[in-house]
């Protein structure tokens, strides 16, 4: 989930923040234990509370520390996050000015601190398209990660979607070349980090071709989303259903460059590839729920075991392909169970079954 790295950042801020001072006082321990708190709670899905505990642990900040203490701008921090990932981006960027404040009179102007929260005052003013404000921000952050390798290093997540940021908005205001290199920034980045056949450098690679896509750059487009197909075949193979992405992209490519019989080679590989993955995907359900009945089925809880049982015989009856093979070894499994429930007529189906099957199919090894 793209916003988890709010978890992240918050846990730094509260990591700086404790460790600011050599002696923690006992009301600063409690005010992080506060804000550990509200940030576990909101990320196990209660957001009101978790934003309810953040809001009063600032009430217990502004209560112990002076106004222009660390401890008040890593309670103000971790809140305006909250507030952000709610879209509550006014309350948000109040707050992360207040601590950017702080943050400005402790820390050196270099210091990757005061990035990380110029980035998220970014992207709120991203989010609401004032992008004259978000702009200066996300060149400011980014001067400071580039200053050197290790925090390059540290802070690769932010520093991608910061050029990320930059390219889209110099391309809205009219920059389209400085917007095109800012992604191809971030794949010569995530090539150098993380490696040139990475499925992160993979996704750079689409998401370039996509900024040519949606500007009608085609003949732009399609060479660079090529190459992200040729490497999500390498990264995954040639038949998984994870290049279907990259093939649903080619596909649209090639309609708009009016390369109809293109188009139509790309769609049937799709369709081959999703009907492959369909089938082994209910081949696999299956032999988990046969598994699972013969589980219940030698412990005595029949009733459980037939309805495993049974749910595995309709896929497989349902199937597109023959599974007369499976289905053999399933009826044998049911007769024998029935059997032990005292079925005899049920069980007596099902190896007949089971024996008509063993003429047509050849004996297969599990």
């Amino acid at each position: 989930m793209k916003y988890m790295k709010i978890v992240i950042v918050t846990l730094l801020t509260m990591f700086f923040v404790s460790y600011a001072y050599a002696d923690r006082t006992s009301d600063a321990t409690e005010l992080d234990e506060m804000l550990a708190k509200a940030n576990n709670t909101y990320w196990k899905g209660d957001y009101t509370k978790g934003i309810e505990l953040a809001e009063n642990a600032l009430k217990y900040a502004e209560g112990k520390f002076k106004p222009k203490d660390l401890e008040i701008a890593g309670a103000l921090y971790s809140l305006a996050l909250l507030y952000h990932h709610q879209g509550r981006n006014a309350e948000a960027e109040s707050l992360y000015r207040k601590a950017l404040v702080i943050y400005e009179n402790t820390y050196d102007s270099s210091d990757p601190k005061l990035a990380s929260i110029l980035y998220y005052m970014a992207r709120n003013y991203h989010n609401e398209k004032k992008y004259d404000e978000a702009l200066p921000l996300y060149e400011k952050a980014l001067k400071i990660y580039e200053s050197k390798d290790e925090y390059i290093q540290d802070n690769y997540g932010e520093i991608r979607e910061i050029l990320e940021g930059l390219g889209k908005i110099y391309d809205y205001k009219g920059d389209y070349n400085r917007g095109e290199n800012l992604f191809k920034k971030r794949i010569e980045l995530s090539e150098k980090l993380r490696g040139p056949k990475n499925p992160e450098t993979l996704q750079m690679i689409y998401e370039l071709s996509v900024f040519y896509l949606m500007r009608s750059k085609y003949d732009q487009a399609k060479p660079v989303c090529e190459e992200a197909l040729q490497l999500s075949e390498e990264i995954y193979g040639r038949d998984n259903i994870k290049t279907n992405k990259y093939l649903e992209k080619m596909a649209e490519i090639n309609y708009f460059k009016g390369n109809y019989e293109q188009v139509e080679i790309y769609r049937k590989k799709i369709l081959k590839i999703s009907e492959d993955a369909t089938i082994e995907a209910e081949t696999e359900l299956a032999d988990s729920l046969e598994s699972l009945g013969g589980f219940y089925s030698v412990r005595g809880r029949f009733k459980e075991a037939e309805e495993s049982y049974l749910r595995a015989q309709k896929i497989l009856e349902n199937s597109k392909i023959d599974r007369r093979q499976y289905l053999r070894f399933l009826f044998e499994h049911l007769s024998i169970m029935y059997k032990k429930m005292g079925k005899i007529e049920e069980a007596k189906k099902y190896e007949q079954e089971a024996n008509k099957l063993k003429t047509k199919t050849k004996s297969v090894s599990f």
